[in-house]
């Protein structure tokens, strides 16, 4: 997956951090919510940067889909079982 600009860090639940990953993936836009542990963070943001990443290798997909951003339900549902914003 091709990371974007616009992922960005969720909410940090037990030594872990649910992080919201949005890039592409055969050029169609993708979002996965991640639990990651928080020592391997750096790595993946450093690694997005560089550019393609496999999200598989930094943390336990919780969530993910086609689209710009996660539907409402998925968002509600992981602010209300993990206490994102």
């Amino acid at each position: 997956m091709k990371p974007s600009a616009s992922s960005k860090i969720k909410s940090k639940t037990q030594g872990a951090v649910i992080y919201l990953s949005q890039g592409f993936f055969n050029g169609r836009p993708t979002w996965h919510y991640l639990r990651v542990n928080k020592l391997k963070l750096p790595l993946l943001i450093e690694n997005a940067k560089k550019g393609e990443i496999d999200v598989v290798d930094y943390g336990n997909i919780l969530f993910s889909g086609f689209g710009q951003n996660p539907p409402d339900e998925v968002k509600d549902f992981v602010q209300k079982k993990y206490g994102t914003n």
